[in-house]
């Protein structure tokens, strides 16, 4: 009869067994895509203040900047504006006001010529930038509002200036016709709210990637409206599982180069995941707390912005870090929640306003 000392060594052996079995079925780091990443975090990055754009009254909540090489960016505010900046002068050529300051997300085409906006009013309001003063008031004019989502809009980012893809608290992703405000194409395999998507315009213009709160990242293929790969979420392999989110995706971005993506989650965790046959390229060491917030900010890629309440405060001249991202994590539940808090404190506003002269 074997003794519990054996026992004990033969669970071990079998942990090890384990174990290779996990690190086989993970496979290697791609080297291709992470040869510039191997000693990152000894690389000393001189982040420097370059300009300060004053404008706003409320919680700056989005930001896009038109092109990679524009120095033209939009943000979008509580206080009920869309304001587009000149980066460079710090100047605001349009300022935008919303139909609902209730906004969530904002996008500007590369094209400079179109910027989008949406919230919790379940839509996506498109405006075309005047290209003089005389026709200035036709940009304060919704161009197009595309109404089809049955929950918030999260994230929108131009295809060109015809199409536009959307995400939304209702599960889904909508490529959208501008012109005909009609919808071409529904993504809809994600079983959570999709907090955000990335076009992936550098390597494959038709392939996209989404993030979502049930805890998964899809790639799609624009041309066939059908997912090509998943990470994590339930259709994740068993033996890999551990090696992606254990909750809500807030933030995805596709790197400069299109081979792979960043995503960013409620876990206080960051995943760098490649296009190929591994599921996981590389985790980003986690945050030492839970209840950090969202929005993210890419680098490499863009001139990169932080935001803090009122201020858009943005910073160029960035050295490439190995094409990585920067996340500045959110949490979609309190995204949510404060969102909700707000709209019902303006709601019992609105009604104390109503019964006042009664109580007098």
């Amino acid at each position: 009869m074997s003794t519990n000392k054996e026992k004990i060594e033969r669970c071990k052996g079998d942990i090890e067994n384990l174990r290779e079995q996990i690190a086989k079925q993970r496979g290697e780091d791609d080297p291709v895509i992470l040869q510039g990443a191997v000693g990152a975090e000894a690389k000393k990055l001189d982040l420097k203040l370059r300009r300060t754009l004053k404008g706003h009254f409320g919680k700056i909540y989005a930001m896009h900047w038109s092109g990679a090489n524009s120095h033209q960016l939009v943000s979008a505010s509580q206080d009920g504006k869309l304001i587009i900046w000149d980066g460079n002068t710090t100047n605001k050529t349009h300022a935008i006001p919303l139909r609902s300051s209730w906004v969530m997300t904002c996008a500007y085409s590369d094209s400079g010529g179109l910027v989008a906006c949406g919230g919790l009013d379940n839509l996506c309001s498109v405006y075309k930038i005047a290209g003089s003063q005389a026709n200035a008031d036709q940009t304060r004019i919704a161009y197009r509002e595309l109404a089809q989502h049955e929950g918030y809009l999260s994230c929108c980012r131009f295809l060109d200036d015809k199409q536009i893809l959307t995400s939304s608290g209702d599960s889904t992703c909508l490529i959208w016709d501008i012109e005909n405000k009609t919808v071409k194409s529904t993504f809809s395999e994600h079983s959570g709210d999709v907090m955000s998507v990335s076009l992936n315009s550098t390597k494959d213009a038709n392939m996209f990637v989404s993030g979502s709160c049930d805890a998964s990242a899809k790639v799609w293929d624009i041309r066939s409206a059908k997912c090509v790969k998943t990470y994590g979420g339930n259709d994740f392999s068993e033996l890999v599982q551990d090696t992606f989110h254990e909750s809500d995706i807030n933030a995805v971005q596709f790197f400069p180069d299109g081979q792979s993506f960043g995503t960013g989650s409620d876990d206080a965790s960051c995943r760098l995941c490649g296009m190929s046959s591994a599921p996981r390229l590389l985790l980003v060491s986690p945050l030492p707390t839970r209840t950090v917030y969202p929005v993210w900010v890419s680098m490499a890629a863009e001139k990169h912005c932080a935001q803090v309440p009122g201020t858009l405060r943005s910073r160029f001249g960035l050295n490439e870090f190995f094409a990585l991202p920067v996340f500045i994590l959110l949490s979609s539940f309190f995204k949510k929640i404060i969102f909700h808090l707000s709209f019902l404190s303006q709601l019992s506003g609105g009604i104390s306003n109503i019964l006042h002269p009664f109580r007098a």
